[in-house]
């Protein structure tokens, strides 16, 4: 018994007390249509350049990605927690190909954060089906008004002048 709790506190002070990972998992990518083939984080900085990082508790992460398999939406992978890395606030840039090689992910998941303070983020586990990509909002666009043969058109802005249908 002595030796377990010598044992526990040695892990405890070479881990520094801090979360240097956190675990990314999936029970359903692709929703009701699951996706089978690779999911790769790749560690980068917000502009998308390659990178590494020193981790809250010491050592260096690989610019190199990481990568584990994903089968009927299921896939776990371990990372580094982007809330204590320097660079401060590292990103991963996420894809998912199929086994022909076709890439599922598009715009949104170049600068994901896992972090254990995340909102998609509970005590070191991201539920990646939680995540909400970053993009922008798509702006309304209101049709026109119904002609004998239906909608006519976008409707647009009203009074800019130069554009049709916006005088």
């Amino acid at each position: 018994m002595k030796n377990f709790r010598c044992i526990a506190l040695c892990l405890v002070l070479v881990g520094g007390g801090t979360a240097q990972t956190v675990t990314v998992s999936s029970s359903k990518l692709g929703g009701t249509d699951p996706i089978s083939g690779t999911i790769t984080f790749q560690p980068a900085l917000s502009n998308g350049t390659l990178a590494s990082a020193h981790l809250s508790g010491g050592g260096i992460t690989s610019r190199f990605a990481t990568t584990a398999t994903v089968t009927a939406g299921v896939f776990s992978i371990r990372v580094a927690d982007t809330s204590g890395t320097n660079p401060v606030n590292l990103c991963y840039s996420v894809s998912v190909h199929t086994a022909n090689g076709l890439e599922l992910l598009g715009p949104g998941f170049t600068c994901v954060q896992p972090a254990a303070n995340n909102y998609w983020c509970t005590a070191g586990i991201c539920n990646f089906d939680a995540y909400l990509p970053s993009v922008p909002g798509l702006a309304v666009i209101a049709a026109g008004p119904a002609g004998k043969d239906g909608v006519q058109g976008v409707q647009g802005i009203q009074g800019v002048p130069g554009i049709p249908g916006l005088q």
